[in-house]
């Protein structure tokens, strides 16, 4: 409580209340603070912004936040923060910023690579040439071998079995093998 209190004289208020429970999305650090005075005045907002689960209102304390002053852990306690208020972008962010400011810490590191943006390989792979022989293969042949266990590498018959786990033992590979029951 007396932390709340003291968060409370250090944000300037613009006809906004600070209370407990929510923090109003325009109430903002004071600049004229000593850095380590108003790091920590922004880490309480966060704090608090995260138990109440107020996105915008972390998203808003995060611009007060002297970056430069922060140590890595500080970096590491800002996403946490981040994540439990869901403001994940700003999680992503945050360890980005922290990254360049860390580069070879270990959990920094771990954090940016995990909150990094998705990438995408390839969007357009190549139809697997194997794929499309098993299936001419089925579409000629799985009647003769009806109710029985098939096995296909690339359109061509390995095998065939009553027992799927038989049929498997027998061609030991299954690299690349289509195991089919005959119709």
């Amino acid at each position: 409580m007396r932390r709340i209190e003291a968060v409370k004289g250090m944000l300037t208020d613009r006809r906004n209340v600070v209370s407990q429970d929510h923090l109003v999305n325009e109430a903002r650090i004071d600049a004229n603070l000593p850095g380590s005075l108003q790091a920590s005045a922004v880490m309480a907002t966060l704090e608090m912004a995260a138990l109440g689960g107020d996105s915008a209102t972390f998203a808003a304390a995060l611009d007060d936040m002297p970056w430069e002053r922060l140590a890595a852990n500080d970096f590491i306690q800002i996403i946490k923060l981040a994540l439990k208020a869901g403001a994940h972008l700003d999680a992503r962010q945050v360890a980005a910023r922290a990254l360049q400011q860390y580069p070879s810490d270990s959990e920094v590191k771990k954090f940016a690579r995990v909150l990094s943006a998705p990438t995408l390989v390839s969007s357009t792979l190549p139809p697997a040439p194997g794929i499309e022989a098993n299936r001419t293969w089925l579409k000629a042949h799985a009647g003769e071998y009806a109710g029985r266990w098939i096995a296909l590498r690339a359109g061509e018959l390995i095998g065939v079995n009553d027992s799927a786990k038989d049929l498997a033992v027998m061609i030991g590979d299954m690299k690349d093998v289509l195991l089919t029951l005959g119709r």
